[in-house]
């Protein structure tokens, strides 16, 4: 929920400022009044390409554990003894 408060927070903050600009007089500037009605769908555009990229980025450059699975099979195997042992069926 903490981590949340910043974005609900800059949320709240856009809309407000994207209200004001909206209800503010665009008389002789139709095309800004049609760029403040489509700044939503484009940040959200954005948004979307930002995750998307940071998604991709932490894929492409996760680390490899080389050894760590035979590690993990052996700790599975000696968990399954273990529980064998304690009276477990599988």
């Amino acid at each position: 929920m903490i981590r949340a408060v910043p974005w609900i927070s800059a949320g709240i903050l856009f809309i407000a400022i994207w209200l004001g600009a909206l209800h503010s007089p665009f008389g002789s500037f139709p095309a800004a009044k049609m760029a403040v009605l489509l700044s939503p769908i484009v940040i959200i555009f954005f948004f979307g390409i930002f995750s998307l990229s940071y998604i991709m980025y932490g894929v492409f450059t996760f680390n490899d554990c080389p050894g760590e699975d035979e590690k993990l099979k052996k700790q599975i195997e000696e968990a399954r003894k273990g529980l064998k042992n304690a009276g477990y069926k599988f």
